[in-house]
């Protein structure tokens, strides 16, 4: 399957074939059967790229529908989309890299009899810690889980997901104004300029950029980092 140019590409590839000598060690010791852990980490960690391919369809959605006043139903399911794709990423990132862990060290890192739904990414952060506090991979979850735009993806995958109910605060309405702006941008209000009323954010093609921007840079440095600790750890 064909990926987007800002696929870290590169290091996802790396972290595969760690996978492979994982897989390739216990087939050998275990008459050519492959782990359950190995099974939900490699399913998990293919998901990944199908993820960001739908990141890239929804963004690219929503950018044609951002333009058309006419679409908001379509504009907001793409905006959902992006969004959701986006912080799942970073979440599947989280749960194979426990699923790492857990096949080097299953008696300490247990991922199948734990049930693998219940393996967050804060939990997946804490296990590595406790084990391999002073490894790159701790650190580049660290930066990304502990960072404010993280916490923004999050939050707004979150506002997203209850569009429409009765909570208060969580409502959302992005609403915006297809007639030319006035001359002074100042003079008219943010409604009738393109501005959402949610989150005082401006509705327009390049809302998204910043967001895909900084959560390309996650999936690099931790993808980096995880194949670096897979490279060490995983006998060849």
């Amino acid at each position: 399957m064909p990926v987007p140019a800002d696929f870290p590409l590169a290091g996802h590839t790396r972290v595969s074939e760690v996978f492979s000598r994982l897989d390739a060690a216990y087939r050998a010791a275990n008459k050519g059967r492959a782990s359950d852990e190995w099974m939900a980490s490699i399913n998990a960690w293919k998901g990944v790229a199908y993820r960001w391919r739908a990141l890239d369809l929804a963004d690219a959605d929503f950018r044609k529908y951002v333009q058309d006043g006419r679409h908001s139903f379509f504009m907001e399911a793409a905006l959902f989309s992006f969004f959701t794709c986006a912080v799942s990423a970073i979440e599947i990132s989280c749960f194979c890299f426990y699923g790492l862990i857990a096949q080097l060290q299953p008696a300490t890192y247990d991922l199948i009899a734990r049930n693998p739904r219940a393996v967050t990414p804060n939990q997946a952060l804490a296990s590595y810690k406790s084990g391999f506090a002073a490894e790159p991979i701790t650190a580049a979850l660290d930066r990304a889980l502990a960072s404010a735009a993280y916490r923004d993806l999050a939050a707004i995958r979150h506002e997203l997901s209850h569009r429409g109910t009765q909570t208060p605060g969580i409502v959302v309405f992005a609403t915006f104004h297809t007639g030319p702006l006035a001359a002074d941008a100042e003079e008219e209000p943010k409604a009738a300029q393109g501005w959402s009323t949610w989150r005082n954010i401006r509705l327009d093609e390049k809302l998204t950029v910043p967001y895909r921007e900084q959560c390309v840079a996650f999936l690099t440095d931790m993808w980096t980092a995880a194949a670096e600790f897979g490279e060490k750890h995983v006998p060849v």
